[in-house]
């Protein structure tokens, strides 16, 4: 003898997930749709309530977001292609494997020069690439040397003046300060 199947009658039982409204905006978990450019909020902008409306925070993960990497002329993880690629030509393979199993940062990046081999026979070929440090900067680090006031002559962060942050804010309160006192 076979089973009756169960419809699906109304119960009081409204918040079970077959019966689920999926249109209802109240229940949706995104505020924004997948295919939206508004970054969808995070645990961090759901834990502030100082504004009326939601802020999203900047973070570091930012640059990973989908919303981020919408246009391909534009986004950072696309800026970077070509040098993580030269990156993982210069790393060991073990190495890699160890990042990503034992979630740690990367090591051994570049360990071995360029046309060279290792232990196991593997040649690493990858272009090397610009010494920013040395190249662009006006400040090499060297052991020993002592900076004079002529090195940082055409540096803008020595010569601005330092910003003040509260002025305006300290302007208002003195002139509150000054009305209150004179009423």
């Amino acid at each position: 003898m076979e089973q009756s199947r169960r419809r699906d009658y109304p119960t009081y039982h409204h918040h079970s997930p077959r019966r689920s409204n999926a249109r209802s905006s109240r229940c949706r978990s995104r505020p924004y749709s997948r295919d939206s450019l508004l970054v969808n909020p995070d645990i961090i902008d759901r834990l502030d309530d100082a504004a009326i409306y939601q802020y999203h925070h900047e973070g570091p993960y930012d640059v990973v977001y989908a919303e981020r990497n919408h246009d391909s002329k534009s986004s950072p993880v696309e800026a970077l292609r070509s040098s993580n690629a030269e990156t993982l030509k210069a790393t060991p393979p073990e190495k890699i494997r160890d990042c990503l199993d034992s979630h740690r940062p990367l090591e051994g990046v570049a360990f071995y020069p360029p046309g060279h081999t290792d232990r196991e026979g593997r040649a690493y070929e990858y272009e090397e690439g610009t010494n920013m440090m040395n190249d662009y900067g006006n400040f090499m680090r060297c052991p020993g040397l002592k900076f004079t006031d002529e090195d940082f002559k055409n540096d803008p962060f020595y010569n601005q003046p330092l910003p003040k942050p509260f002025a305006s804010l300290r302007k208002k309160v003195m002139k509150f300060r000054r009305r209150r006192g004179t009423a």
